[in-house]
């Protein structure tokens, strides 16, 4: 019997046990909780069949609610079921943010106006009244739900702003009032509001995989807002990581268009990996407040490929030997490999063949050890087209011949194609000119 159906099956029957005995609560928290254990094993597939059975046994705990939904997200997300993650990230940011005004509120809007001065509730209400006018009238022309998420991005502007108003004089009314109601001040609230940018970060990591720049840059936003308005270093750290990473993609595909070398590419691809810097460069110089070394790698590794994308290759050197520096602190072989390619690519550029030849080599041992035959072939052409520029013809037809064989044994068409043009432009170069491999 597949091991995937039975896990299934169980989940279910325990669902419907659950429900006859009546004790839904308990019943859900368990089977999310060994659809948690299933996820961290690795088995997301009946680690999302638990969490489903959890959701059919029903729980009226909101917060156990939103971690499944966030678990579930990021199962699918694993799975490469983008659709799904983003659905229940979505259920989570909503529920996260339900939590946040239940908790602001006790019983809702109507407890929080009481608390509200006599002279603050006439421009209060106006606002929450545009603000919803504006959302209805957003939806009929979409001829969608309401989701800031379907606007166009002026109308997510438009909203935003009113949202962020009326918040703001929220926030100035709690104080005025001295109410325990203030985010600011109320730690169940904290909570809530951290779920919040959790749950905003979740879900703008998935539109970023879907090619939803704009959208997932307004997730991950506002993620930062909540973290710097709460002091979370941690979150905010993450919040500017991903932020990076979604000028960074934004820019890669806007880039795919053209064919340009590194640093030639236009200027609004630029602009993006400028700003995929800029927050690259404050979450680096954060985890190095917070001695966070691993987390330094990370942004060490994207930065020297942002500049190197930019053209700016001694930046990206510097970069990436810090990269490979904590790498190897940390015994990270991948992480070892990727900088020492990416190493080896800066220095192609720079015209710094003796230097690159070393790091592919040192990639290529690498990949051996980790058994990453794809990741093997490339080195072997990388050093075949460096020995060509080196003019050591033997020994690039050494390395291109290694390429084609591994290249071979992965049905890699492309790649045996590609050689078979390196090796006719070697063989007609070895006895008759020393100019630089063109095919």
């Amino acid at each position: 019997m597949d091991t995937n159906m039975s896990v299934r099956a169980s989940a279910e029957n325990l669902s419907t046990d659950n429900q006859n005995s009546g004790e839904g609560g308990n019943m859900c928290l368990e089977l999310a909780l060994e659809g948690e254990r299933l996820c961290k094993a690795g088995d997301c597939r009946a680690g999302v069949a638990f969490f489903q059975a959890a959701i059919k046994a029903g729980t009226d705990d909101l917060r156990t609610l939103s971690a499944i939904y966030s678990q579930l997200g990021n199962a699918y997300f694993y799975l490469g079921d983008y659709l799904k993650a983003m659905q229940y990230h979505k259920h989570d940011l909503t529920l996260a943010s339900r939590m946040f005004l239940v908790s602001t509120a006790s019983v809702g809007n109507a407890r929080l106006y009481s608390y509200v001065p006599s002279e603050c509730k006439q421009p209060l209400w106006e606002m929450l009244v545009s603000t919803r006018m504006f959302l209805v009238s957003v939806s009929s022309q979409c001829g969608k739900s309401s989701s800031l998420l379907v606007c166009s991005y002026e109308c997510k502007q438009t909203v935003w702003e009113m949202l962020v108003s009326t918040r703001m004089f929220l926030v100035s009314v709690s104080s005025h009032c001295g109410k325990c109601s203030s985010l600011l001040v109320c730690s169940q609230t904290m909570k809530d509001k951290l779920g919040e940018a959790k749950s905003s970060g979740n879900l703008g990591n998935t539109l970023k995989v879907m090619g939803k720049f704009d959208e997932a840059m307004i997730c991950c936003k506002r993620h930062l807002e909540i973290a710097q308005e709460l002091k979370d270093k941690l979150s905010e750290g993450r919040a500017l990581y991903n932020l990076g990473n979604i000028y960074h993609a934004k820019g890669k595909h806007i880039g795919r268009t053209g064919q340009q070398d590194p640093g030639e590419f236009p200027e609004d691809v630029r602009s993006c990996l400028q700003q995929a810097v800029q927050y690259y460069e404050e979450n680096l110089q954060l985890m190095r407040e917070l001695n966070e070394t691993a987390a330094q790698g990370r942004a060490c590794g994207n930065l020297g490929n942002t500049y190197y994308l930019l053209g700016n290759f001694k930046q990206a050197i510097h970069y990436h030997e810090e990269r490979l520096k904590i790498a190897r602190e940390f015994g990270d072989k991948a992480a070892e490999r990727r900088a020492n390619s990416n190493l080896g690519n800066s220095h192609i550029f720079l015209g710094e063949f003796d230097s690159a030849a070393d790091h592919y080599k040192r990639t290529l041992v690498l990949a051996q050890e980790l058994g990453d035959r794809a990741v093997e072939a490339q080195a072997c052409y990388s050093l075949g087209n460096t020995y060509t520029l080196l003019r050591d013809y033997s020994t690039a037809i050494d390395y291109h011949l290694r390429h084609l064989i591994i290249a071979q044994q992965l049905m890699d068409r492309v790649g045996e194609g590609r050689e078979v043009c390196n090796e006719g432009g070697f063989s007609c170069r070895w006895g008759y000119t020393s100019s630089a491999l063109t095919c």
